[in-house]
């Protein structure tokens, strides 16, 4: 069994907001679990990005993003990197993120 969405919300909770990709994508290289539903962190952007990388890590394994994933979306988009940057990095970002609005280029998503 991989990591849970619970335990990526938890660890983004208790994380600066400078290691939340970085997390993000460990968490996504370690053959996450999507299920079960994790605890609301309370911080709309951390709850979206739980959101999208459990929703992201079924559709890489071919599989229906779990149901618990909708609905968590931002008012307005979250991009963590440069300003400049915003419209190269939207055009990259995988889509489970986009919908929920975050936006991350798909390649800040991988662990080498």
């Amino acid at each position: 069994m991989g990591p849970t969405p619970d335990g990526l919300a938890r660890q983004l909770a208790s994380s600066a907001e400078s290691d939340l990709v970085r997390i993000t994508a460990s968490w996504l290289s370690r053959t996450p679990e999507w299920t079960p539903e994790p605890r609301t962190i309370g911080d709309e952007k951390l709850d979206a990005l739980v959101a999208a990388a459990a929703a992201h890590a079924a559709i890489q394994a071919g599989q229906t993003p779990p149901k618990w994933t909708a609905g968590k979306t931002l008012s307005t988009f979250w991009h963590p990197g440069l300003p400049a940057m915003f419209a190269w990095s939207f055009a990259h970002t995988p889509i489970a993120f986009k919908q929920r609005g975050i936006v991350v280029e798909r390649d800040s998503l991988q662990c080498l």
